[in-house]
Parts: C-alpha cells; sequence; structure tokens
C-alpha cells in the first residue's frame, strides 16, 4: 500500500478536506483506497455498520475513498469530557477514560494499536491518505506524538505539509516548521501545500519562490478559499454558522435557535437544517431573550450530559427553555436525557452526581449504564419516511406517557413525537439528514403554510465530487502520483 500523509503547521488548516479531495481522486484512478488518522480528538463521531466508533471526519473521508468506514481507520479516539479529563476509544470501543497528563505520559501502547490497524488495513487496500493532527512539530510534544511524523515513517509515507495563509504568517508557518523538522523528517517530505488563499494567485508568486530557496521543496499547490463546497466540520460548528446574533428573525422561515453547549458533539446533526433554505439557524451561547424568539429550540447532542445541564442552570437557560412550552423543543442524545424529570449516574460514569434532575418537559427517567449503545439506524417508516442514522450514547430512557409518534429500537425508546404537546426527543443522530423527516417536521409542527425557501436535496457524493475536482485543479497532481509511484 503507497502512502501519502498530509500533516499541518497547525489545527484547522484543512488537512481534513484536502485528505478528503484525495481520497475521492485516488478512487476516481481506480485505487483501491483508505484514509487513516492514528489519534482524533473529537467530540464529533460516528458508528460504523459493524457497531464500531470513529471520527465523522474519516467517516467523511472513508465515503470519498467509496470504501466502507472501519474504526482501523481511526485507531484512536480522543473524546473530552472536561477541560482536563477524556475518554479513551480504541479500535472503535472504549478503553478508558483519563487526563491529558496520564494520555501523554506513554503512548507507546497507543502507537502500537495504530500500526496494527494501519497494517491491516495495508493488506487489502492500494493505496493510504494519511492525516496529521494539529501541528506536526509542537517540540514539547514530538517524543509522544505518533500521529504526525512517527505515523508517516511508520507508513514509508510521502508528506506534504499544509499551511493556512488565511490566517496570516504563512512562511513562519511553512518555512518555521520546516526549521524544526529533523533530517530524518525532512527526508519524508515532499513539499508544501497552501491552502484557502484569497486574492490573485499572480501576487503570491514570489511568495513561493521564496518558500521553495528557503526550504528546497515544491509548493505542490495554492488552493484558494471555496465557498461552495459544503462539506461538515471535522470538530467545530462551522465558521459559517450563526452565533449569537441579534435581530436574526426572518418570518418566512423556521427560526431555529440551538443551544451552544460547553461540550456539545455531533453538532454536524445540524448543517442540514443550515443548507436547507426553508430553515434560519442560529447557535446561541449568551443571548438568551434573543432565543426566546425562536420558533424552535433545540438541545443539542453533548459528551458531559449532567455537567451541561448544570452548565444550563447556571445559566439562566433552564429559565427560557420552560418558558418555551408553547413552542416546538427538540432534544437529541443528551439534549433527550435532558428534557425528562430525571438521570440517575449510580456508576458515576460522568461525575461525582448520583442524580440529576432534568427540565421535567417529558415525563422520562434516564440511567446511566457502563456499556455504550453503537448502533446504526435505518428506518423505513410510512410516516416518517428513510431515517438512516445512528445512536452513541451511554444510558437507557424509560418514557412514562404516551406520545402520537414513537419509535422503539432494539427494546428501548429512540424517538418520541408530539406536535401538540410541542415536543421532539430522539437518540437518532442524523435524523434531520434526512429529507422526507424534514419535510414530516414541517408539516406536522404547523409550518408548512408560513415558510418560503427551496428544500435542500443535499449530496455527500456529489460534494466530494466537487471538492476532488477543485483540488485537482490547483494541486500537481501528476507530481503526486510520481512521488508516490502511482
Amino acid at each position: 500500500m503507497k502512502s501519502i500523509a498530509f500533516l499541518g503547521t497547525g489545527s484547522s488548516v484543512g488537512k481534513s478536506l484536502i485528505s478528503a479531495g484525495i481520497c475521492r481522486l485516488f478512487s476516481n484512478m481506480n485505487y483501491k483506497t483508505v484514509p487513516f488518522k492514528a489519534q482524533n480528538m473529537s467530540n464529533n463521531s460516528g458508528v460504523t455498520y459493524e457497531g464500531f466508533e470513529m471520527g465523522r471526519a474519516q467517516i467523511i473521508q472513508a465515503i470519498s475513498a467509496r470504501c466502507l468506514p472501519s474504526a482501523h481507520m481511526n485507531p484512536v479516539l480522543i473524546k473530552p469530557v472536561s477541560n482536563m479529563g477524556s475518554q479513551v476509544i480504541v479500535q472503535g470501543k472504549v478503553f478508558k477514560n483519563t487526563n491529558a497528563y496520564s494520555y501523554f505520559s506513554n503512548t507507546d501502547d497507543l502507537f502500537s494499536k495504530a500500526c496494527e490497524s494501519f497494517d491491516k488495513l495495508s493488506l487489502e487496500n492500494d493505496a493510504c491518505v494519511i492525516e496529521g493532527a494539529g501541528s506536526c512539530c509542537e517540540l514539547n510534544l514530538k517524543n509522544r506524538d505518533f500521529v504526525n511524523f512517527k505515523m508517516a515513517k511508520y507508513a514509508n509515507a510521502k508528506v506534504v505539509i499544509v499551511g493556512d495563509i488565511d490566517k496570516g504568517g504563512i512562511f513562519a508557518q511553512l518555512i518555521g516548521t520546516w526549521n524544526l523538522l529533523s533530517n530524518e523528517e525532512k527526508d519524508l517530505v515532499i513539499g508544501f501545500v497552501i491552502n484557502k488563499f484569497r486574492g490573485d494567485i499572480r501576487l503570491f508568486e514570489d511568495g513561493i519562490k521564496i518558500i521553495e530557496e528557503k526550504t528546497g521543496k515544491k509548493v505542490i499547490g495554492v488552493i484558494p478559499y471555496f465557498y461552495d463546497i459544503n462539506i461538515e466540520e471535522e470538530d467545530g460548528i462551522s465558521s459559517k454558522s450563526k452565533v449569537d446574533l441579534k435581530d436574526f428573525y426572518m418570518d418566512d422561515k423556521i427560526n431555529v435557535g440551538i443551544i451552544k453547549l460547553p461540550r456539545i458533539s455531533n453538532f454536524t446533526d445540524f448543517n442540514p437544517l443550515e443548507m436547507d433554505d426553508r430553515f434560519n439557524v442560529v447557535y446561541f451561547y449568551k443571548n438568551l431573550n434573543e432565543l426566546s424568539k425562536c420558533d424552535v429550540l433545540i438541545l443539542p447532542g453533548t459528551k458531559f450530559t449532567i455537567g451541561d445541564i448544570l452548565w444550563l442552570k447556571n445559566n439562566n437557560f433552564n429559565r427560557i427553555i420552560k418558558s418555551f412550552k408553547n413552542k416546538m423543543i427538540v432534544g437529541i442524545c443528551g439534549g433527550f436525557q435532558m428534557m425528562g424529570n430525571i438521570i440517575e449516574d449510580k456508576y458515576n460514569l460522568e461525575s461525582d452526581l448520583s442524580c440529576i434532575n432534568g427540565f421535567g418537559l417529558i415525563n422520562s427517567y434516564t440511567y446511566m449504564l457502563p456499556d455504550k449503545i453503537l448502533t446504526r439506524i435505518d428506518i423505513k417508516n410510512n410516516i416518517f419516511g428513510n431515517i438512516n442514522g445512528y445512536e452513541i450514547h451511554l444510558g437507557k430512557t424509560v418514557i412514562n406517557e404516551s406520545f402520537k409518534y414513537k419509535i422503539d429500537f432494539q427494546g428501548r425508546t429512540i424517538l418520541v413525537f408530539d406536535p401538540e404537546k410541542k415536543i421532539l426527543g430522539t437518540y437518532i443522530h442524523g435524523i434531520f439528514d434526512s429529507l422526507d423527516f424534514r419535510n414530516f417536521f414541517i408539516k406536522n409542527c404547523g409550518f408548512k403554510n408560513r415558510v418560503s425557501g427551496i428544500e435542500c436535496k443535499y449530496s455527500m457524493d456529489a460534494e466530494l465530487d466537487k471538492l476532488a475536482s477543485y483540488i485537482k485543479k490547483y494541486l500537481d497532481m501528476d507530481f503526486v502520483l510520481k512521488e508516490m509511484n502511482l
């Protein structure tokens, strides 16, 4: 298996999207291709068809490579539950909870697992697109960092260093990183990619020459900033999203307020709403008075349900939530649990609190269990239409009232919906990806005759094709293929 690794000068420079685009380009050339990220830190995860957990970014990259997602493509996933503590997922299953100091004290065993996963993938595939994490040259972490150069060396990968010119300081990013590399690391590097360029590329031709003269390595491409390719963010609400806006209300839209919880997870659940012109979506962290004007309030998923309930109560969100009883309230996963009467955590899986009151919007009781529920949801329903999503949570919720619409799955309730009670609660991540369900939601919540705009028939596959074509236009792919001996 031939490998190429896209390592960054920092976080959010575009490694994930470039890797996804290269996966699609290799697949278009009939190479059996897989993505790989040895270690990911994100609360935005998904579930494979075998019931294993992995980062959403690698799931998107697998879709781009036209292969089934496998936890071996992201063998180590770190999910922060607080500023200090994290849950560590190894090859798709919960390994342990730990703090950052303990985690980084010895990563040898985790690196061994990453190598084991890479070796498994290498037996079955032609090409691998490796993504690094953060900066590839953090001097205080280099002896414990296995996701960047250590993994690239193991994979015998050709390394491309990616920098973000939109943030400024591109020379310090690329030349500075280059000068901090060891000679062994420099030997792996075949060149640089400058991402998120704005303006006339001719004005940067002298900049390209400077970088190539200072490093002796080729600038493989300069990728302009793009606005019209819609692929979800890896680990954070999109910079294009509206946050804490004033005077946001639109009379001809469904105005949706999403509470931006401190430990919000699976925020990509709401990308389809943001892209559907019938919805006006705003995230709220502070602006409570504006939030109260929305037509729909959403309690999103969270990695730390009990901690985020306390945050909501301490920041007076409980007042707004209770005042929404005459409007539609939606809870997803952790947000669904919060809508109930009580959450019991007798095993102290999330905190020292063994029990906490929810918001009492649903007569329900949730009890936390040590084993995480990880499963795909594929439903064809005459009422809701087609729903394809997944569950990923601790806890089981018992509903003690009747609802107009309800879905039970494998002996547990995963959705309740009653337009008259103004309540929708579900464990299904990705439920709004379904155009059928969005249309059902609009019709049954009484919004149909009010909204204007065009429904979004989003195609991830089409967007990945656009991304691949865009990258091919601006990267010297002949050079890349030659260096990889493909």
